[in-house]
């Protein structure tokens, strides 16, 4: 029988070639590592070595109001060159040393500050909030920033539980219907974001249009959603900053399609004063929304352009409330001075609109919403493609609804008779391709109604 002595050269002569090789290993990764760690020191070196050059040292030893004298060992002041040199050095050693500490400081706060975001939690929905957002956005992708209008009016009139079942609501809904990579936050009490980096714009929509119909769906839920998408690859500056400000830009322009904002009482308070003076009423612009908005919806335009469309329905002829009632409510043929005063009416509502920061996005529209696809409108005599698209579509569903409706200097069409003048004018008076999407609408119910069936509130389609 073996004694431990024996065992143990056994041992070594039949595993010493292993443990040989494994040492090598160790010190090899042990070697790799040091050479790593030594390139990345040194081209530190060089970035800062190459700022930090002779020159600038100069400049600061020879700055009038202080004076750098450096001594050797005897206790003489050193020349001017060698001057230099030293300092140089010292600066590049200091900024060694203070990058070093600095970095694990750095480094320990930022992750105390991970830590710190990652448990604070909104407590009525479980989101996170901005500060989060921050360190998880991501500049590929879409963004989609939510306001809730009509919050504060149900915490005022049905209480705070009543609001934080609106809330919770809200966020339910959004939580099962988006994908597994996009992230959702609460920004403040009635705003939200959702950051989707592998979502286009398109597929955005598409999940905004399944909210609506969820949301629309569900009878406890009595606010409106405003919604503003940015589409990230669309913007020079991708920053979080820049895309929250583009968001929220977009979603003060779908606020004003809500009954329920605030904004939008500007808007209903300018019909009301239009309505007095003329006989533009709150039916014909709910027509042309309609009319609009699905001809807006053939040609695939953006969402953006769909709530342009939906202001302008509305506000298209806002100028006319500067017209002198004797000329709006004229049931004869207007003489030349008159039809010169009524034509002033784009430009008087355009310039309106432009003082209302939240509108000022439809006053190209307003402007030009008469101008002819051949040039021969008004008031620039604009034509093709320079003028907006939104003023060319309400161009043509302006145009049909006045020739379908009973008013005081007209005589009313049938939709037979409206459609076919709009293709003979196609090419002339209105843009050949949107008459063609329009022909495609006038085939269908939207345009068979007469509006009988009065809708009060303004909504995003």
């Amino acid at each position: 029988m073996m004694n431990d002595n024996e065992l143990l050269m056994l041992f070594l002569e039949k595993y010493a070639f292993t443990i040989i090789n494994f040492l090598l290993v160790l010190s090899l990764i042990f070697i790799v590592l040091l050479a790593v760690r030594l390139v990345i020191f040194y081209l530190e070196k060089n970035r800062i070595e190459g700022e930090i050059t002779k020159e600038s040292v100069k400049k600061i030893i020879n700055e009038k109001d202080y004076k750098i004298n450096i001594y050797d060992k005897s206790g003489e002041v050193l020349p001017d060159e060698d001057r230099e040199e030293v300092l140089q050095e010292y600066i590049l050693e200091s900024i060694y040393t203070l990058n070093k500490k600095t970095s694990k400081k750095v480094e320990k706060q930022l992750i105390k500050y991970k830590k710190n975001i990652d448990s604070k939690r909104d407590r009525l929905t479980g989101l996170f909030g901005r500060d989060k957002l921050k360190i998880e956005f991501k500049e590929t992708g879409s963004f989609i920033y939510f306001n809730l209008n009509g919050l504060r009016n149900i915490n005022k009139k049905e209480g705070y539980k009543e609001g934080d079942r609106q809330i919770i609501t809200f966020t339910e809904v959004l939580k099962n219907i988006l994908p597994k990579d996009a992230h959702m936050y609460r920004i403040n009490g009635d705003e939200f974001a959702v950051d989707l980096p592998e979502f286009k714009k398109n597929e955005s929509e598409k999940l905004i249009l399944l909210m609506v119909e969820k949301l629309t769906g569900n009878e406890n839920f009595k606010i409106d959603v405003a919604v503003g998408i940015v589409c990230k690859k669309e913007l020079e500056d991708k920053s979080i900053d820049c895309v929250i400000m583009k968001a929220e830009e977009n979603m003060h322009k779908n606020k004003l399609t809500a009954k329920t904002s605030i904004r939008s009482q500007l808007i209903y308070t300018l019909l009301d004063v239009l309505g007095e003076k003329s006989f533009e009423t709150e039916e014909h612009a709910i027509r042309l929304k309609d009319y609009a908005v699905e001809i807006g919806k053939k040609m695939k335009v953006t969402r953006n352009i769909i709530n342009e469309l939906i202001l302008l329905s509305y506000l298209h002829d806002i100028g006319k409330i500067s017209i002198p009632d004797s000329i709006l409510t004229k049931p004869t043929k207007l003489k030349e001075e008159e039809w010169k005063i009524m034509k002033t009416h784009t430009k008087m509502g355009s310039d309106l609109i432009k003082k209302i920061p939240d509108l000022q996005s439809i006053s190209q529209g307003i402007l030009h919403h008469h101008e002819n696809w051949d040039g021969s409108g008004y008031p620039e005599g604009l034509s093709g493609k320079d003028i907006p698209l939104v003023s060319r579509i309400i161009r043509i569903v302006d145009s049909y609804d006045a020739m379908t409706s009973s008013r005081t200097y007209n005589v009313v069409k049938s939709k037979k008779q409206a459609v076919e003048e709009i293709k003979e004018c196609s090419g002339t008076l209105y843009d050949p391709e949107i008459v063609e999407v329009f022909l495609e609408v006038s085939k269908e119910e939207i345009l068979e109604k007469d509006g009988k069936e009065k809708n009060n509130v303004i909504k995003f389609a």
